[in-house]
């Protein structure tokens, strides 16, 4: 194809809406569109994703793509660049980042006010360079997200190509990624064999979370818990409602 009109594609906003999923299937549409999302490995570290992607602007290869995920603070102005960003309910957001990453409720009702203010933060960008994705489209029409993805980035990408895409990051495959990782980290603690430092990610109570090096899926990603009042008490979701009713609103989500 030609090369697209920018050359860095950030998967930013709230964390808990997807991002990861995103991520891997926005990598895989470059591909199919014939570029090559940089860097090659998925696993790096979001803080270094800037410089990544200012050495891309200054220097990288014409047939490539910088792909890059985080949840910092962007600005509208970051050259050549597309903004991917789903967003979800905030105390389901909320609810699952306590599960994901092994944290109390305090951490995750101020996670959550940076996740509201993310969201905000990128609804203002232009919707030319910004594509917001609500997540229940994500769970339930993956295959036309792709395809919406596809479109806004103008990859000539097909919607056979794209439900093969969806398809491959369905959520029985990607729990089966996590569980053969899972697995595999056991593995090698059980028989004292080295682990690297990209296998692993921490949790806020000292555990750790096993990482694939494909898709830097990681444990817990995926909890099969679907309704987020059940890992809530009564007194957090008021207090979630409380701080979010406005939010709520504003995205045309009940209290």
């Amino acid at each position: 194809m030609t090369r697209p009109p920018y050359r860095v594609v950030w998967i930013t906003g709230m964390s808990r809406a997807g991002s990861m999923w995103l991520f891997n299937v926005t990598r895989d549409l470059l591909r199919e569109a014939g570029l090559r999302p940089l860097p090659e490995s998925p696993s790096i570290d979001e803080e270094s994703s800037p410089a990544l992607a200012r050495a891309h602007l200054e220097g990288g290869p014409a047939d490539a793509v910088a792909c890059l995920k985080s949840h910092e603070f962007l600005a509208a102005d970051w050259p050549a660049s597309r903004f991917l960003v789903p967003y979800r309910d905030v105390r389901a957001a909320a609810s699952s980042f306590m599960r994901f990453m092994r944290c109390d409720f305090a951490r995750a009702l101020d996670a959550a006010k940076g996740m509201m203010e993310a969201t905000d933060h990128y609804a203002g960008f232009d919707p030319a360079i910004a594509l917001m994705l609500p997540y229940p489209e994500i769970e339930s029409r993956p295959a036309a997200v792709v395809e919406r993805v596809a479109g806004f980035l103008a990859l000539p990408v097909g919607a056979a190509a794209a439900r093969r895409i969806a398809e491959r990051y369905a959520k029985a495959r990607v729990l089966a990624i996590i569980e053969r990782t899972n697995a595999g980290l056991q593995a090698k603690l059980d028989s004292g064999a080295p682990i690297g430092p990209d296998e692993v990610v921490p949790n806020a109570d000292g555990s750790y979370r096993a990482r694939d090096a494909e898709t830097s899926f990681q444990s817990n990603h995926i909890s099969g818990q679907e309704d987020w009042r059940q890992g809530l008490a009564p007194a957090q979701v008021d207090a979630l409602d409380s701080l979010a009713g406005d939010w709520l609103a504003r995205y045309g989500l009940p209290r």
